[in-house]
């Protein structure tokens, strides 16, 4: 994506260049230095915090390493500052607050005398968690902060650049923004086309009548009521034994490989062929077409079995259709509803964990049409509305994507000099 200038021509360069001698950063314009962080900031680490000092509800903002944690009584620094993660999996991260917060010690406290905002784009644009030890956790230090090196234009072209990249990552948020709320508005429709088709079929003015069931409601006058396992010629889950992981063999699907609606092989891990075929029996190796549920962890996310070989762990369920009743696809469907998924994990077991238990679900009623053919024209609406749907998503997906590039790059540019803004005039 092009960088723009207000009147639609690329951003200029400066006049004259010079080696900054830092790679990540390169070519600098002649009149700015490269200065070393601990000239100009001063790092300190947050305050240890008990955790029965947060508060759901209270006077000031908590800060860890992950942004706001909670609220307490009490504050430790009142003001615009910027804060790091320190430790864990948001080490490096970044953010600029102000008014009276607590800081915890998982966070380290940066303050400058210069432009605090100008900072924070540095800081973005360093990436410091590629600098963390990697041991137990990755870490940065305040000395490790102090000792980066930085691109330093004077104090009055850190203003103008950093009131330029507050305006113009405001307009690119905003963008961003709106394609999210298009994709949660196009899942939302998507999710309410699978239920109203598996609940009332397709004919609007076909006859009701009510299934008798209370969370059902009112079901098509010939559809009829029975339970999962009545349609079922089997059903259970995976292995509970450690098996071996291997580079190249047979997927081995956790609940974290099914999705909603597909398999994510890409991320599955492999077990051996050898493993495969004498370490399990044939409850943990799903064949095509079955209906595959994750019972454990995310609860309810459901998937149709497209490849095999595959094998399955204990967190996930495998139902096999009794085709001559339904379609496996028909039943995918009705699982991934809002009507009767909630109604799965509404019956969850388990005190601190739930759990989908296999003979509960068994028990769990279902209505349905009896007739196949009428539920493969309802999975073939599905599908076809669904794909269209998902296109639309993937669009607005690919945009958030540019947008977020062009989003960085602009950051880099500025911050580095590569783009004079000296003279950008700031749109209303």
């Amino acid at each position: 994506m092009t960088l723009q200038h207000n009147d639609n021509h690329p951003f200029s360069p400066y006049p004259a260049y010079k080696d900054s001698g830092i790679e990540w950063i390169g070519e600098i314009p002649e009149h700015w230095e490269i200065k070393k962080l601990k000239w100009n900031i001063k790092v300190n680490s947050g305050g240890g915090i008990e955790s029965e000092d947060i508060l759901p509800l209270g006077t000031y903002s908590v800060y860890g390493g992950n942004g706001i944690t909670g609220y307490s009584e009490n504050y430790n620094y009142d003001g615009e500052i910027l804060i790091l993660g320190r430790v864990g999996a948001y080490c490096g991260s970044v953010y600029l607050i102000s008014g009276k917060n607590w800081v915890t010690d998982n966070a380290l406290v940066v303050t400058t005398d210069g432009n605090k905002e100008f900072l924070f784009y540095t800081l973005l644009l360093m990436d410091l968690n590629r600098f963390a030890s990697k041991n137990a956790q990755p870490l940065i230090t305040g000395t490790l902060v102090k000792n980066q090196f930085f691109a330093a234009p004077t104090s009055i072209e850190q203003t103008t650049i950093a009131n330029f990249l507050d305006h113009k990552t405001n307009q690119i948020d905003t963008a961003i923004d709106k394609h999210r709320q298009l994709i949660e508005l196009l899942r939302e429709h998507r999710a309410a086309i699978i239920n109203e088709a598996v609940t009332k079929g397709l004919n609007p003015d076909a006859p009701m009548k009510d299934s008798g069931v209370e969370w059902i409601g009112e079901v098509p006058a010939h559809w009829e009521v029975t339970k999962v396992g009545y349609l079922l010629s089997f059903i259970g889950y995976g292995f509970t034994n450690p098996m071996p992981t291997k580079r190249e063999g047979v997927f081995m699907l956790t609940a974290n490989d099914v999705r909603d609606g597909f398999i994510d092989f890409e991320n599955a891990r492999k077990t051996s062929i050898k493993a495969y075929e004498q370490n399990l029996t044939d409850k943990s190796r799903p064949e095509l077409n079955d209906v595959l549920l994750t019972k454990d962890g995310t609860l309810g996310r459901v998937a149709i079995c497209n490849k095999v070989p595959v094998c399955i762990n204990q967190s996930v369920a495998v139902l096999r259709a009794k085709k001559s009743q339904i379609v496996p696809e028909f039943l995918s469907f009705l699982l991934r509803s809002h009507t009767y998924n909630d109604r799965m994990i509404f019956d969850a077991g388990g005190t601190t964990i739930k759990h989908i238990y296999i003979t509960r679900l068994s028990k769990m009623e279902i209505c349905i049409s009896p007739k196949l053919d009428e539920q493969k024209k309802i999975v073939n609406f599905i599908q076809s509305e669904t794909t269209r749907i998902d296109r639309e998503i993937t669009l607005a997906q690919q945009e958030i994507d540019l947008l977020q590039e062009y989003r960085q790059s602009l950051i880099a540019e500025a911050v580095t000099g590569k783009i004079d803004v000296r003279d950008y005039v700031l749109e209303d």
